[in-house]
């Protein structure tokens, strides 16, 4: 080569990330769909006829996330003798690839401890396992936690707020192979909203994009697993057994629902058993009279952690026709992640 070369893909965005689409630095996107060779290191035409159809099939699949059809396309490129620049373009790629399988390879959770002497109070921390035959660096740029509480009155009614926090220590985070590292974040005081019956609260982890380090290489993630935990504080007039959804079920099947014996019942429910729950009503959601679906609709809100419907009997009947004949997919969003049902009482 006599000089620095620079590529520019559609995929650049993905590629400066790995900080070495350029010998001296990123460079910025200049024509979708092209790829530009300069300071007089071009490729012939007979490379460019060879090896640009097979670059951009490869551009096109790293960023649709087909990582196995990238692959099968990087050792074809491979197999035909490729000149240098093509090399280290395909170096960039790889690097990419292999970056989103250790990150796949990842174990992460987000644990919530309620501090003993301090109801109300919450000791959050990160578990995280690298199952990988060498140590791993875990080096996003950054991290931050978004807290959504939830909580709702006997009647039903709700108030929702979010809280964002930065979160330090997170980088540079080494792993040993198969060993599960807990890493203490932060301390979070839940509110306790004048006359609730319950409160929800979920905690979410969300990094930056970085890299991870092993064997001797960095390896660029755009995008690290997010965990989430949910708890639930209730009432202190409240039993402090959960339920199992068939509870729920029962007391709706049988009529005379009355929302605050609706309500204590939905909030007993664990929090990894409301899409059991919602899956369960759908039936009865379905065939119920209008002033009876009424009466459900505070519970619908609690369990799916959305109030998108409004208080609209049928807008919830209709949602909840949607969510079954999509299935868990279209609502995994909606609802709150896997968590815990803690049970002391309101402070």
């Amino acid at each position: 080569m006599t000089g620095p070369f620079r590529v520019t893909l559609l995929l650049a965005g993905i590629l400066s990330a790995t900080g070495c689409v350029t010998q001296d630095g990123p460079t910025p996107l200049e024509g979708a769909q092209r790829v530009v060779l300069a300071d007089g290191s071009g490729l012939s035409e007979d490379d460019r006829a060879r090896f640009l159809p097979a670059l951009d099939a490869l551009s096109a699949s790293v960023a649709a996330g087909e990582d196995d059809e990238a692959r099968r396309i990087l050792r074809r490129l491979e197999a035909m003798s490729p000149p240098v620049e093509v090399l280290e373009l395909l170096d960039a790629f790889e690097r990419i690839l292999d970056g989103r399988a250790v990150v796949e390879r990842l174990e992460t959770a987000l644990i919530a401890q309620e501090v003993a002497e301090r109801p109300g109070d919450y000791r959050v921390l990160l578990a995280i396992t690298a199952n990988e035959p060498e140590d791993v660096v875990f080096a996003p740029a950054g991290a931050r936690l978004v807290v959504t509480y939830t909580s709702v009155d006997p009647v039903g009614s709700e108030q929702r707020a979010a809280q964002h926090t930065t979160i330090d220590g997170v980088a540079d985070l080494r792993l040993a192979p198969g060993e599960t590292s807990t890493l203490p974040l932060i301390e979070v005081t839940a509110p306790a909203p004048t006359g609730m019956l319950a409160l929800d609260a979920t905690f979410r982890l969300e990094f930056l994009a970085g890299e991870v380090r092993t064997g001797g290489r960095a390896l660029p993630v755009n995008e690290f697993p997010a965990p989430e935990v949910s708890v639930v504080r209730l009432a202190g007039y409240l039993p402090t057994g959960a339920l199992p959804p068939e509870e729920l079920v029962r007391y709706v099947d049988a009529g005379d629902v009355r929302p605050p014996a609706l309500l204590e019942r939905a909030v007993r429910i664990p929090p990894e058993l409301r899409e059991d729950a919602l899956d369960a009503l759908e039936p009865l959601v379905a065939r119920l009279p209008l002033p009876e679906l009424s009466e459900l609709v505070p519970a619908l809100r609690w369990l799916s952690g959305t109030s998108a419907p409004g208080g609209d009997p049928e807008a919830w009947r209709a949602w909840m026709a949607r969510r079954a004949s999509a299935g868990d997919a279209s609502t995994s969003s909606a609802g709150p992640g896997p968590g815990s049902l803690d049970l002391p009482s309101t402070r």
